[in-house]
């Protein structure tokens, strides 16, 4: 394997990941949120069906991994991804990233009480520029006359913050007790369960698919499912094994750019000054987590 091999994948992680916000919105104009999501890990169940065969992944058949891994597809698809296709259709993709990209806070305060990985005071700068950031995203919202009621703007973002608090405690869950699963089997189940669960409550809110669907709905299923989902996820962990968990998670800071620059070229979304300054604080807030002391960012 060539040495830039890391890099090349890490490119490519935030590419895709920056411009699955794009897709999302792009399908919601043809698709509803939670059968839309549904068919998305549907399509990537399948994908990871052939890939598990192909690595010849072990799944595990005790009651504790299976415990951890339903654990996961609920806190770590479901009920996350349920939350931001649904808050898309409220809020910009951009957005969208931008307040998805918070998650690294979450994680430091479910790891600090969880698993006793203490806050040292650069993280904590680093959290509070990105709730500043928040509150300055939010603020508008929160100040206009009807209030919190009917602002559906205002619920949408919450939303995606949900969801960001919920992959955060299924990443620090799943670094505590999911280090033995063999990471394919893991992934796949989880997308299985996240299918059903998101699936299923498409149906229960009489979700319906619009029959006659055109080239781009399908377009964005693919691939969101194969390439967002599947193959990103197998790029993921293939990049935790050749460089360090720290270079992967600068992902989180580089796809909220992406996802607004692609926002503001594809679909016109142009964030007003509050989002703009929020956005920055956010991302600001994002490096100081995520920065090593003394240390800069490079690929082996």
């Amino acid at each position: 394997m060539r040495p830039r091999a890391p890099s090349a994948v890490f490119a490519a992680l935030c590419f895709i990941w920056g411009s699955t916000w794009l897709a999302i919105k792009i399908g919601l104009e043809f698709l509803p949120p939670f059968l839309f999501a549904g068919i998305r890990f549907a399509t990537a169940t399948l994908c990871l069906l052939i890939i598990t065969k192909l690595l010849r992944a072990h799944v595990p058949r005790d009651r504790s991994s299976w415990m951890i891994m339903l654990f996961l597809g609920v806190f770590q698809i479901g009920l996350p991804y349920g939350l931001v296709f649904w808050a898309e259709e409220y809020v910009s993709s951009g957005l969208a990233a931008v307040l998805f990209a918070t998650m690294p806070f979450f994680v430091l305060l479910f790891a600090h009480f969880l698993v006793d990985e203490k806050l040292t005071r650069l993280k904590m700068l680093g959290m509070g520029a990105s709730f500043v950031g928040l509150v300055l995203i939010f603020w508008r919202d929160m100040m206009v006359s009807q209030g919190l009621i009917g602002n559906t703007a205002l619920y949408g973002g919450l939303a995606v913050v949900g969801s960001a608090v919920s992959g955060a405690l299924a990443s620090v869950v799943g670094k505590q007790h999911a280090g033995k699963i063999d990471p394919a089997a893991n992934v796949l189940v989880q997308s299985l369960v996240g299918t059903i669960a998101l699936t299923s409550t498409g149906l229960i809110t009489r979700e319906s698919v619009v029959t006659n669907l055109t080239l781009i709905p399908v377009l964005a299923v693919l691939y969101l499912g194969v390439v967002g989902s599947a193959l990103a996820f197998v790029g993921m962990y293939w990049l935790l094994v050749k460089t360090t968990a720290t270079n992967v998670s600068l992902v989180t800071f580089i796809t909220p750019i992406l996802a607004l620059v692609l926002g503001w070229a594809v679909l016109k979304e142009v964030p007003d000054p509050n989002v703009g300054g929020g956005a920055i604080l956010i991302l600001v807030g994002i490096y100081l987590t995520i920065k090593p002391a003394g240390r800069y960012f490079r690929f082996n």
